[in-house]
Parts: C-alpha cells; sequence; structure tokens
C-alpha cells in the first residue's frame, strides 16, 4: 500500500504531524500546510487521496476541493475532510431544523386528520393494532405481553393503517402463549 500517495492539508501543525506519523507507514505521506500549498502539489503530482481540513486562513477545505473539481485531470481524486464537531452542526443545523419543520408539520397534519400512534409497550398483544416480528423470555412480564416496539403503529378511528412492529414475551415453560385456546402468538 505504499504505493498509494496521500495528500493531508492541515493547517494545524500538530495535527498534520499526528496524521503524517500515522499515515507514513501505511501509505506514500505528503504534507501541505495550507489550501495553495496543497493545489500546487495537487497539480503538480496528483494523490491518490487529499484528506484536508474544512477550515484554514485563505484557501480553505471546501475551496481547495471545488478547485480539484474544476479541473479535468484532478476531478475524480477522492477527497476526505477533517472538521471539528462545530463546524459540521454549524453547517447541518440548517438542515436539521427543515426537516424538523417538515416532520412538524406532516405530525400536526396527520393529528388534524384523526391519526394517532398505536399505543403498543405493556400492551396485551393485539394481532389489529400489533404485528409480532420477536419473541422474547420476560419473568417479569405475563405472555403475549408487547415488551418492546421497533416501528410505531398508527390508526385512523377504528381502522389500522399500519400495525406496530413490535417483541412479544413467550409463555412461560409449560403453558402455551395463548392459553390453550388457539389464540395469541405461537411458541418457536
Amino acid at each position: 500500500m505504499k504505493d498509494v500517495k496521500v495528500l493531508i492539508v492541515d493547517d494545524n501543525a500538530l495535527i498534520l504531524d499526528l496524521l503524517m506519523r500515522g499515515l507514513m507507514p501505511h501509505c506514500d505521506a505528503r504534507a501541505a500546510a495550507d489550501g495553495a500549498d496543497a493545489l500546487l502539489k495537487i497539480v503538480d503530482d496528483p494523490p491518490d487521496l487529499v484528506v484536508c481540513d474544512y477550515r484554514m486562513p485563505g484557501l480553505d477545505g471546501r475551496q481547495l476541493y471545488e478547485k480539484i473539481r474544476g479541473r479535468q485531470q484532478t476531478q475524480s481524486i477522492p477527497f476526505i475532510f477533517l472538521a471539528s464537531r462545530s463546524d459540521i452542526e454549524e453547517k447541518l443545523r440548517p438542515i436539521v431544523e427543515g426537516v424538523e419543520m417538515v416532520l412538524r408539520s406532516l405530525l400536526d397534519f396527520l393529528r388534524a386528520a384523526g391519526v394517532t400512534p398505536v399505543n403498543a409497550v405493556g400492551q396485551t398483544f393485539n394481532p389489529q393494532l400489533h404485528e409480532a416480528v420477536d419473541q422474547v423470555h420476560s419473568p417479569l412480564h405475563p405472555p403475549n405481553t408487547v415488551v418492546s416496539e421497533f416501528h410505531r403503529g398508527y390508526v385512523i378511528g377504528e381502522r389500522t393503517l399500519r400495525p406496530a412492529r413490535v417483541a412479544v414475551t413467550k409463555a412461560h415453560s409449560g403453558t402455551s402463549a395463548g392459553g390453550g385456546d388457539g389464540g395469541g402468538i405461537e411458541n418457536r
């Protein structure tokens, strides 16, 4: 793997040194202290991979990425961004807020239309409202009790739109799950 050329770009000398020491035993690691230096090295001798800090003074990681993608000879070089948690949160916050807004609007619409979630955990298994996808032993719960929910179910009035996908307790040893009347969940 020493024939794989990796260019590491970071303006923090400590991070750059740590990455270089970590990668050098595994590949042909090269360093650049800023985006401009990296761009010159990429054009002069294209690496197989670029690992780059997202936020740097001058030509930052995103700008370097755009310049590389804009050149025919370098547009296919894989590029990995290194970013701090605050950088990631700053970029994702507007997306998350938009998704949350759409979700709230959808849930408000469903409530207004009379759609309600199925109350599953702790209830006796009801094949009209629940779909058993797992059975578990539990000395704490009676047989056929829903103990966990994998996917929430929904009803509108008396009609089930989607059953809740649940885990149900098995009958205790020596008894059948349905109490001997043929109902309930079949033990396996």
